[in-house]
């Protein structure tokens, strides 16, 4: 049996999720929790990307023509594009050190939504309240943790 790459990769994101869980088992029942939720969605998703892998799924069996299509017009991965994405994630962690989490979430993804995902308005201001939210309550609410404000001190 000859293994791809894509099913190796799978295996091993696999035994990562399980090691993060079996780690954070360990850990006081406050510091656990988020951990033991976000590992065992881990589990499940790589042990079925895993499974796929081990059935000999191609992932481009089953999807419509016109997705096939799309698929092979997308440009190959280049080094530009690589910089480029590098180049964003720096700009992302120098808005955070700068103003903080909550205004550089706030601010980064509708920019990074527009500018590189040329993503309509309306889907970029749901997606951004639902992201802003999902992260105000599971930091601030439920774990009751202050996130870093930045060189202005923008945090609570």
């Amino acid at each position: 049996m000859k293994l791809k790459g894509e099913a190796l990769f799978s295996m091993i994101l696999f035994l990562v999720f399980i090691s993060a869980f079996v780690f954070s088992l360990e850990w006081p029942d406050k510091a656990r929790m988020y951990p033991l939720i976000l590992t065992s969605g881990g589990i499940l998703f790589s042990g079925w990307l895993v499974y796929n892998g081990f059935r000999g799924k191609d992932s481009q069996k089953g999807k419509p023509a016109s997705l096939k299509s799309k698929i092979k017009k997308k440009k190959e991965v280049n080094v530009r594009m690589e910089f480029n994405m590098v180049g964003w994630l720096a700009g992302f962690i120098a808005t955070i050190l700068v103003v903080g989490f909550w205004v550089a979430i706030a601010v980064f993804i509708p920019l990074f939504m527009r500018v590189y995902g040329h993503e309509k308005w309306k889907f970029i201001g749901l997606f951004t309240v639902v992201a802003w939210s999902s992260i105000f309550l599971v930091f601030s609410q439920v774990m009751d943790v202050s996130l870093f404000g930045g060189v202005l001190g923008l945090a609570w």
